[in-house]
């Protein structure tokens, strides 16, 4: 969209300037180090950003962003799969450079087909702690299903100070194309407004493409658990919290793009029906109203 076309009352969005002030401080203040990926990184200990979920939804404006390929790679989480291929299906190519047969092998992982990330992710989520023997297999009851916990004391206990989810598990480091990054999901239920809040701590930050995608995803997962039968709450707040917040050197031009930009408003975000398990829902469920912004910026993910 040209900024020209649109009058002053789309703009004003404090939330996202507060992450533009975010990637700025990164580029100002941090420290070149090197990294895993050998992309070299400017990085900067510890950050913090706030969302209210209330009346909008924290999709970044200032470059445009795809909020299918963020459902669905959600979803895939949810359902606790970790096959890639699932996600490539569906033109989803985020996990293709770190579940290629030229990474697992560097990982030295070859006894993995192409596509297996290992027991990350859907698989902490779903099955966690029980054996891994590869993505094609059923792992239903195996392990501890951490999703259907948290959805059972949204449900019967909302006051509990337990309503966690976990995905870091250092005994399989080793097993996995890539540990999780965000990694830790801290539900809060404020009782007397019937609001669902969620403070998300990610270890390590890539501040201009992996936080925007965590953001989005971590807001629809709150809608998503609202709109599920039994668990009677509006969405409430977001919290983020990050350790090491980074930018790869190759992403230095494009931060300077994104943060000369004026934000507009968020946009609003409505989930169409109501569901029995969170599995169910459809991407037609979901609907994004009223989302300006500007043209997309294009920069090479490290793998």
């Amino acid at each position: 969209m040209d900024i020209s076309q649109n009058i002053s009352e789309e703009f004003g969005n404090d939330e996202e300037n507060n992450y533009l002030n975010l990637i700025k401080k990164v580029l100002n203040d941090g420290i070149d180090k090197e990294d895993r990926t050998g992309v070299g990184v400017r990085s900067l200990f510890g950050g913090s950003l706030s969302f209210n979920l209330d009346n909008s939804f924290p999709l970044l404006t200032t470059k445009k962003m795809g909020l299918k390929g963020i459902y669905e790679e959600l979803m895939w989480i949810l359902r606790g799969s970790t096959n890639n291929k699932e996600l490539q299906k569906k033109k989803v190519q985020i996990w293709t450079g770190n579940s290629s047969r030229e990474f697992l092998d560097s990982r030295n992982l070859h006894h993995y087909e192409e596509g297996d990330i290992g027991p990350t992710y859907g698989f902490a989520v779903r099955s966690y702690g029980a054996e891994y023997n590869g993505c094609d297999k059923d792992y239903s009851d195996k392990g501890f299903d951490q999703l259907e916990y948290i959805i059972d004391l949204l449900k019967n206990d909302p006051s509990s100070r337990r309503i966690l989810i976990n995905l870091w598990d250092p005994t399989v480091i080793d097993k996995v194309a890539l540990t999780p990054c965000m990694m830790t999901y801290n539900f809060y239920v404020d009782t007397v407004n019937k609001k669902l809040n969620l403070q998300i701590y990610i270890r390590s930050s890539d501040t201009f493409l992996g936080l925007p995608w965590n953001i989005a995803y971590s807001a629809l997962l709150v809608y998503l658990l609202c709109n599920v039968e039994g668990i009677d709450f509006m969405p409430g707040q977001l919290n983020i919290i990050t350790c090491d917040q980074h930018i790869y050197n190759n992403h230095f031009e494009s931060v300077k793009l994104q943060t000369n930009r004026i934000p507009y408003k968020f946009p609003k975000l409505n989930i169409n029906r109501k569901v029995k398990n969170i599995t169910e829902f459809n991407w037609e469920d979901i609907e994004l109203l009223d989302y300006n912004y500007y043209d997309p910026i294009r920069a090479p993910m490290a793998i």
